[in-house]
């Protein structure tokens, strides 16, 4: 807007100008764009889950296509940890979704405080998160699971579990992406049954 009034009082005070009112708003439509671009904003605030301060489902997809794009021939290996909250369906409907709410962003918290040798980890549901490794060393994916296990006790409260079922895969790019990540949805859906039969409470969605 400021702008916008310099450019009307240089072509009152200069008519030579001769720019039009429509020239003006052009001129200043394409400054704002340049500087405050709108759809780049708009792109970035999309990658984010507001709620959790992790990545977004959007943005994991956009990633993995980027790095299969830039790897698959280099035959560099890819690691999935796929992670589910147990019990959100119990907390949400005896406690409210607030605590639900809670249990979600603290286990994003958990995940972020110990899955630090990641790629990148994504909130890719609403009590689904993926974490995506580079060259993995499977003994130090499965040290951070645990230490993110071992969190999720500590963190957890009376009658309110943040409790996960937890499946890793990894594999070379060379192989299909989606059959690495199949593998470790199916492993987190094992562990899971594995944990409700122990406690068919704690995993009832």
């Amino acid at each position: 807007l400021a702008f916008m009034a310099i450019l009307v009082l240089v072509q009152a005070l200069i008519p030579e100008t001769l720019m039009t009112g429509a020239g003006i708003t052009v001129v200043c439509v394409g400054m704002y764009a340049t500087i405050n671009n709108p759809i780049r904003v708009a792109v970035e605030q999309a990658s984010w889950d507001k709620a959790t301060g992790l990545r977004s489902k959007n943005a994991f997809i956009k990633q993995i296509a980027q790095l299969c794009k830039k790897y698959t021939k280099k035959q560099i290996e890819i690691g999935f940890v796929v992670v589910d909250l147990n019990g959100l369906k119990n907390i949400n409907d005896n406690f409210g979704h607030s605590e639900g709410d809670t249990c979600i962003k603290t286990a994003a918290s958990i995940l972020l405080n110990n899955l630090k040798s990641s790629y990148g980890i994504y909130r890719t549901g609403g009590d689904e998160f993926v974490a995506v490794y580079l060259s993995p060393k499977k003994s130090v994916v499965e040290s951070e699971i645990n230490s993110a296990i071992s969190e999720s006790v500590v963190r957890s409260r009376p009658n309110v579990p943040v409790s996960f079922a937890v499946g890793y895969s990894e594999g070379r790019f060379d192989e299909a992406y989606m059959d690495i990540f199949s593998r470790a949805d199916e492993l987190m859906y094992l562990n899971k049954q594995e944990m409700k039969e122990k406690n068919p409470e704690l995993c009832s969605r």
